[in-house]
C-alpha cells in the first residue's frame, strides 16, 4: 500500500497502474492474503474491502 502513502516514490505511470488494478483484483477476488494485522487495516481503510475476505 505504500503508493498510496508515498506516490512520490513512485513513476506516475507506476502510481496510476497500481491503483487501478489492485483495487480491482482485491475486489474481484474470492479472498485477500495480507502480511500483517496492519496491512489489512490499510486494504480495508483504503481499498474498501470488507474485512471478512482478508486472511492474515
Amino acid at each position: 500500500m505504500n503508493y498510496f502513502y508515498y506516490p512520490e516514490d513512485f513513476s506516475k505511470l507506476t502510481t496510476l497502474f497500481l491503483k487501478i488494478l489492485v483495487p480491482l483484483g482485491a475486489r474481484t477476488s474470492d479472498k485477500v492474503i495480507a502480511v500483517s494485522k496492519n496491512s489489512k487495516k490499510d486494504i480495508v481503510k483504503i481499498l474498501k474491502i470488507p474485512e471478512s475476505k482478508i486472511c492474515v
